[in-house]
């Protein structure tokens, strides 16, 4: 699970699996308020998440299905998978001997900020 943090409120949060240099979310969510506080939470997490994923070495960030906002910010490079090519990724992906960690090396959090300034 990758969380988007704001002090102590939890705003965004990808639920998602790896297989070989592929990262693929099964689920996403977020905090949404009347007063719109936290309005593009959801944008920013998947924008972070794409430059986290990049910077860790992955080669595919499997978003599911069609949107227009999976194509904007540092997501603008995003193009579409048939079946045949999904599946083709897959078996190459699973045969990776040292695939691309998820996880920080170190167990402190990652500024967002940060993140997106160096994608």
């Amino acid at each position: 699970c990758v969380e988007l943090w704001f002090g102590d409120e939890l705003i965004a949060a990808n639920i998602g699996y790896t297989i070989g240099y592929i990262y693929s979310g099964f689920t996403k969510f977020y905090l949404k308020q009347d007063d719109k506080r936290h309005s593009g939470a959801g944008v920013m997490l998947s924008s972070a998440l794409g430059a986290w994923l990049h910077r860790q070495g992955f080669k595919l960030y499997a978003m599911g299905q069609d949107a227009s906002y999976k194509s904007e910010g540092v997501l603008k490079q995003s193009y579409l998978l048939n079946g045949r090519q999904w599946y083709d990724e897959v078996r190459i992906a699973r045969q990776v001997k040292e695939p691309p960690c998820l996880a920080p090396k170190e167990a402190s959090p990652i500024v967002v900020k940060d993140l997106l300034a160096h994608s």
